[in-house]
C-alpha cells in the first residue's frame, strides 16, 4: 500500500498538508493504529508514508502517527494472539485491539477510532488477550 492515509486537513492549510497526508490531531494516531489493524487483518505486508516527523513546524518533532508506527515496529516479530475487545457503545466509533507475543513480552496496540477529526470522546476498554502459555491468568 503507498501512502493511504488521511485526507482531511485544516481550512486554510497550506497544500502540503494534504500532500502528506497527515493531520496533527489525535485522531491521526487511532487513524493509524485502525489502518495497521487492518493491514494486519488481510495480510498487507507493506505500507509507505510520510510526514513521521513535523518538519519545520515544531522543530521536526515525532508526530503522532511516527509513535503509532513505533509500536508497531515493536510488534515486528511476534506472533499474533487473539484480542477480545469490549468498551463503552459510542455511536459510530470502533474500539479494538491488536496484539502479538514475542519471547517473553506481550504487545498490545488498542484504539478508539470514530471518522470524525474533532472525536475526543474517551470510554473504558477491556481486552481479553488469549496469549499461549499463561493458562487462565488474566493479561
Amino acid at each position: 500500500m503507498d501512502e493511504g492515509r488521511i485526507l482531511s486537513g485544516t481550512r486554510g492549510s497550506v497544500a502540503a498538508d494534504l500532500a502528506q497526508r497527515v493531520s496533527g490531531y489525535t485522531h491521526q494516531a487511532a487513524y493509524d493504529a485502525r489502518l495497521i489493524k487492518q493491514m494486519a487483518d488481510h495480510d498487507i505486508e507493506y505500507f509507505s508514508s510520510w510526514g513521521y516527523l513535523t518538519g519545520g513546524l515544531w522543530s521536526g518533532l515525532p508526530s503522532v502517527g511516527f509513535h503509532v508506527a513505533n509500536r508497531f515496529a515493536a510488534m515486528a516479530h511476534a506472533a499474533r494472539v487473539p484480542v477480545e475487545t469490549k468498551g463503552e457503545l459510542i455511536p459510530g466509533a470502533e474500539i479494538e485491539a491488536l496484539a502479538g507475543i514475542h519471547a517473553d513480552t506481550v504487545h498490545i496496540m488498542a484504539y478508539n477510532f470514530k471518522n470524525e477529526v474533532e472525536y475526543r470522546q474517551s470510554t473504558a476498554m477491556t481486552f481479553r488477550v488469549a496469549v499461549p502459555g499463561f493458562g487462565n491468568d488474566s493479561v
